[in-house]
């Protein structure tokens, strides 16, 4: 079936048992419904109600706008729009493969998607919420704005270059990496088992970032920050590089990975475990703390120096004061390391303080008294003595 420019008061109905194409279809009153049994390309359609489309096959469109109601488009094979707008909910449910320069909707929510395909999507602007879905393929949406919450989900690769949703911010992908370039959000959260690389995270109560490889920086647009950094599903990371602005303060629940480098620009941070396989550095503008699983030696760099054997330990930092319940190898002397008891000492400091003792103990109170102190033997035997010499 191929139709010039169609016109109507009322509803506009078309079904092909084949292909369907038309330059353009108006309703003024009501909606359009177009089926085909094959492919449909639509040039400019407009109704002042619902549309509803439907192809077996490819469904290719120049436009679409519903200036009072919903759009809804299925088709079985790839979807090509240049621009979607409605009024109320905008639903796309491509099969292989899902292209679109422009989806809106003034007062609705946004859901698009590919069963069995990959979506690139220019921009999504939705006064609800958006999701975004590929579950056989990547995904990539250059900019997002919407008022509620927004969820990309995905096979492959993932990407968003800019986005901000009023709710949570979620990009998920389960087989590939996720890449945000900016991102605005009450709550943010990015999982992928491979990457996960954000540029730009302005959040203003969580984040909560999973991947084998974690590089994420993290700005507070409110009070303070609670947040977790783990690899994919919770495991450990392979490497973790966070930056963290937020002057109220950033308490996390878990940060886990083989290695790890945390800088913080401003505020507190707090975090109830840590877990280090090989080393960290975590650091503010004050203090330097280097975490090394295998070499308890001094150093260089380090203003206080951590070790666990791998174990799970708390911390916490602000300016240069360090609380942790990790074994302290060194400290410097201008910075506090604090464990949960009061102030401790580090490995180094408590050997100089035994070898102190040990050339110059401390008399008795009644040795004091009479004048008589004896500096004791380092060394004292009993029993058999022990001969060195062989025979």
């Amino acid at each position: 079936m191929t139709l010039g420019t169609t016109t109507a008061q009322g509803n506009v109905v078309l079904q092909a048992a084949t292909d369907l194409v038309s330059t353009g279809l108006t309703s003024t009153a009501g909606g359009v419904t177009a089926s085909s049994g094959q492919s449909m390309t639509l040039g400019t359609t407009t109704a002042q109600g619902n549309v509803i489309l439907d192809a077996a096959t490819k469904l290719t469109a120049t436009s679409l706008t519903s200036t009072g109601g919903a759009i809804s488009a299925i088709s079985g094979q790839t979807m090509v729009l240049g621009t979607a707008s409605s009024r109320a909910d905008l639903l796309l449910n491509a099969g292989t493969g899902l292209i679109a320069t422009a989806l809106s909707s003034s007062a609705g929510s946004i859901a698009a998607g590919a069963r069995a395909g990959d979506v690139v999507i220019q921009t999504v602007d939705a006064s609800v919420s958006g999701k975004v879905s590929a579950p056989a393929g990547q995904a990539r949406v250059d900019a997002i704005r919407v008022g509620a919450d927004f969820t990309l989900i995905g096979f492959n690769d993932l990407s968003v270059r800019s986005g901000t949703a009023g709710g949570n911010f979620t990009l998920a992908s389960t087989g590939g990496s996720v890449t945000a370039g900016s991102l605005t959000a009450r709550s943010v959260v990015l999982i992928a088992p491979k990457q996960v690389t954000a540029g730009s995270v302005s959040v203003a109560d969580s984040f909560l970032f999973g991947g084998n490889n974690v590089f994420a920086n993290v700005y507070a647009s409110g009070g303070p920050l609670t947040g977790n950094v783990t690899g994919f599903n919770g495991a450990v990371a392979n490497n973790v590089a966070l930056t963290l602005y937020s002057p109220g303060g950033t308490s996390m629940g878990n940060l886990r990975a083989r290695t790890a480098n945390v800088q913080v620009l401003a505020g507190p941070l707090a975090i109830a475990s840590v877990e280090i396989v090989d080393r960290a550095t975590l650091s503010n503008a004050n203090t330097r703390v280097v975490v090394d699983q295998h070499d308890r030696s001094t150093q260089s760099g380090a203003d206080v120096q951590l070790y666990s054997a791998g174990a799970p330990f708390s911390f916490s930092m602000f300016d240069n004061h360090v609380l942790t319940n990790a074994y302290v190898p060194y400290r410097n002397a201008g910075f506090d390391s604090l464990a949960t008891s009061g102030l401790n000492l580090s490995a180094g400091e408590a050997g100089e303080l035994a070898l102190s003792l040990a050339r110059n103990p401390l008399p008795t109170t009644g040795e004091q008294n009479a004048g008589t102190a004896k500096a004791p033997a380092v060394v004292t035997f009993t029993g058999f003595p022990v001969s060195l010499e062989e025979k």
